[in-house]
């Protein structure tokens, strides 16, 4: 019981002490750029920026309307895609566009980039999400420019629910997004897409600010119609803190139940000696039974010798019952003597020794459940 009340002490120090380990969303930011999208108008080039996300090695996605004045130029424009670890700039043209979903494909020119999964299964409420984008708040106040390659701004935060908006199917939640952030990944824990930045609430006046994503719905809808294919998952994201509490449970548990199967063989074992030492004991009483048994028939072989002999004519003597009589009496009293010394001593072992129960191991115990994947490791993926 004390190394059972070890365990669990152990597992819930890991529970609370165990440090937050890195997940997928940094895995991701290679495959978040930075949108710049610039048309030659009255007063010289105008640009504006935005974010967007690799399907494909060569395909962007972005909101519309981050790309919306070179879609509807009629002049000289051009969008630009800024990489987040190279300095390589590189051109786009849009492929796919549709403005009342707020959605646009870029095809990329001579570069390519690690694409992003879309997540299909289900989202539960109050889950961690995750934004990944160029704010424009942020480039103010750092010295790069725009056009220099910076690291996605990450944002945490938790989502609250479906909705509409503008008659888009939006996810809302509270992790932080601004101008900028348009057309970037909202992802979960895993690093894969849940939805596609585009609006945020106004906090002008001191509420809250709350952002609104594009659903995967909306998105897969947009590719499917537009014949653009992606890749998708669904199975359940585990952040490696619960895998890693998960895992030194399944420890805990397999500990536990070995203890328990320890005991358990213990106790049969001491069932089977119990039961082993009442065979011996039977066995000892039997044998001084016929110990005792074969003293009282040498007794009356004796005694009938005695008789025989008294009962001889001296003058035609028969010594044949006398001496048949002291031999069986003879006889009797090795064979009881025989009998003592060959009872069983009750400390003589067991001829054989109970097999160990069944144990539980830790290895068949998964820290996540089956199909699940753990934020940090690489997810099995499915066109």
């Amino acid at each position: 019981m004390a190394k059972i009340w070890r365990t669990l002490a152990v597992l819930l120090a890991a529970f609370w002490l165990t440090p937050a380990q890195a997940d997928g969303v940094e895995d991701a930011r290679p495959s978040v750029v930075r949108v710049i999208a610039a048309v030659d108008g009255p007063y010289g080039f105008e640009a504006g920026t935005g974010t967007g996300f690799a399907i494909s090695p060569t395909r962007i996605v972005t909101n519309a309307h981050v790309v919306e004045r070179v879609y509807n130029a009629s002049g000289r424009s051009g969008i630009l895609i800024i990489p987040s670890n190279t300095r390589r700039k590189v051109n786009a043209r849009i492929i796919a566009y549709d403005r009342s979903r707020d959605l646009a494909v870029l095809e990329v020119e001579g570069a390519t980039f690690t694409p992003l999964k879309l997540y299909g299964g289900s989202v539960p409420q109050g889950i961690q999400v995750v934004g990944l984008g160029f704010p424009g708040n942020v480039d103010d106040l750092t010295d790069a420019s725009v056009v220099d390659p910076q690291t996605a701004v990450r944002s945490d935060g938790t989502f609250s629910h479906f909705s509409k908006a503008r008659e888009m199917n939006v996810l809302i939640h509270d992790a932080k997004i601004a101008h900028g952030h348009s057309g970037g990944p909202l992802l979960d824990r895993c690093g894969r897409i849940l939805g596609v930045n585009t609006l945020v609430t106004s906090n002008e006046a001191g509420d809250s600010s709350y952002g609104f994503s594009i659903s995967i719905a909306e998105l897969r809808d947009f590719l499917k119609r537009n014949e653009l294919k992606t890749q998708s998952v669904d199975s359940e994201c585990v952040p490696p803190e619960v895998a890693e509490a998960r895992k030194i449970a399944a420890t805990a548990k397999a500990d536990q139940d070995k203890a328990l199967a320890a005991m358990d063989a213990r106790a049969a074992k001491d069932r089977q000696r119990q039961q082993h030492i009442a065979v011996l004991q039977d066995e000892r009483d039997n044998r001084m039974a016929l110990a005792a048994l074969l003293l009282v028939m040498a007794a009356l072989a004796g005694a009938y010798a005695l008789i025989a002999g008294n009962k001889q004519d001296p003058e035609n003597p028969k010594p044949w019952p006398a001496r048949i009589g002291w031999s069986g009496a003879a006889l009797l009293v090795l064979g009881a003597v025989t009998a003592f010394l060959t009872r069983p001593s009750l400390s003589e072992p067991m001829p054989y020794v109970v097999p160990p129960t069944v144990e539980s191991e830790a290895a068949a115990a998964s820290p996540a459940a089956e199909g699940a994947m753990v934020a940090s490791d690489d997810e099995a993926m499915k066109k």
